[in-house]
């Protein structure tokens, strides 16, 4: 051990609920309670199993509903729709065509005013798109994005929008009976916030106890689980800029078979 030892910081917050719940099983798997009575402080992981446990009986409940796979589906195709909607409006701001940049500017107004709303919640995000589309009907907008001929993709957004919503509703209504269990979108922070609180814990401690009190059997005890989450942030952090790169393939090769 002849440098600082830390967990690396990681934005757990863009993982699939499913990659989530793995990303967090492994995670338990590594932090015990024969681990933290070592280092003297065997209650702080009291808090993120009890929530650990809550979030796998959420998962279960939303991977045996079989309208959650369709609902993550349309989620995707709006998301790309929108991306698409948003990189097209970048690129035409600097065209040589006055009429064009002119159109990318405006709407460019209204696209900075949302923002990006792919990483919004399910329901934030439906919200949020219906009041975009309504938005690009009215003046100066509408007539910014005809120019820009993207009418075909927010009407194509539209209906993406709409059978979003129907899914949506449909899979509510299915879990009305199981109101009983936490929502993975409440739940998920919660988890998420016991995680940082429990890796902070663990960086303080092994700088304590390696470099402050050098008790060198409790920085010892430490360093495994360190240096595994570090390999599984980077393996995850992989997989998500992969997941990133073929989205951006997908939008860049459907603006090329419209351009």
């Amino acid at each position: 051990m002849n440098d600082v030892k830390e967990i690396k910081g990681f934005v757990i917050e863009h993982e699939p609920n499913g990659a989530h719940f793995s990303y967090m099983e492994y995670f338990s798997s590594l932090i015990n309670n024969e681990l933290f009575e070592k280092l003297g402080c065997h209650a702080v992981c009291t808090p993120f199993n009890a929530l650990f446990l809550s979030e796998k009986e959420s998962l279960k409940q939303e991977q045996s509903n079989m309208l959650s796979q369709q609902i993550a589906e349309a989620d995707a195709v709006n998301d790309n729709l929108y991306r698409y909607i948003s990189k097209m409006i970048k690129a035409q701001a600097d065209s040589p065509v006055a009429a064009m940049c002119g159109a990318a500017k405006t709407a460019r107004h209204l696209l900075d005013t949302y923002g990006d709303l792919t990483k919004k919640s399910y329901a934030d995000e439906m919200g949020l798109l219906k009041n975009f589309l309504a938005d690009c009907e009215q003046a100066p907008y509408k007539e910014a994005f005809t120019t820009l001929v993207l009418g075909p993709t927010l009407e194509e957004l539209a209906k993406g929008v709409a059978a979003f919503e129907k899914l949506y509703n449909e899979r509510n209504t299915q879990m009305a009976d199981a109101s009983a269990i936490v929502p993975m979108r409440t739940i998920r922070p919660q988890v998420d916030k016991e995680y940082r609180y429990i890796v902070k814990v663990l960086n303080a401690l092994w700088l304590a106890n390696y470099v402050g009190a050098n008790d060198a059997e409790k920085a010892a005890a430490m360093e495994p689980v360190i240096e595994a989450m570090n390999a599984r942030i980077a393996k995850e952090e992989t997989l998500l800029a992969q997941k990133k790169g073929r989205a951006e393939a997908s939008i860049t090769k459907k603006s090329k078979a419209q351009g």
